[in-house]
């Protein structure tokens, strides 16, 4: 068995796995979504930056804006 770190979402053994989620594996196990534990590529992507809402019930439930906020 050896310990890999997830470096995106995958499914191992019926449960899902999420990015930076340690796990044992057996040693002949291969997955796009692991790396080895202190690979240097075991390091989980950074998170994207939060999306301006685009529709109008997105617009709606959006905190406002007001000038005092903006100074």
């Amino acid at each position: 068995m050896k310990r890999v770190v997830a470096t995106s979402m995958g499914f191992f053994e019926g449960r899902r796995v999420r990015p930076g989620e340690e796990l044992h594996v057996p040693d002949g196990f291969k997955g796009s979504w692991v790396a080895a534990v202190g690979d240097p590529a075991a390091v989980a992507p950074k998170p994207k930056p939060a999306r301006e809402p685009r529709t109008l019930s997105e617009i709606g439930r959006a905190p406002v804006k007001i000038a005092s906020d903006l100074a």
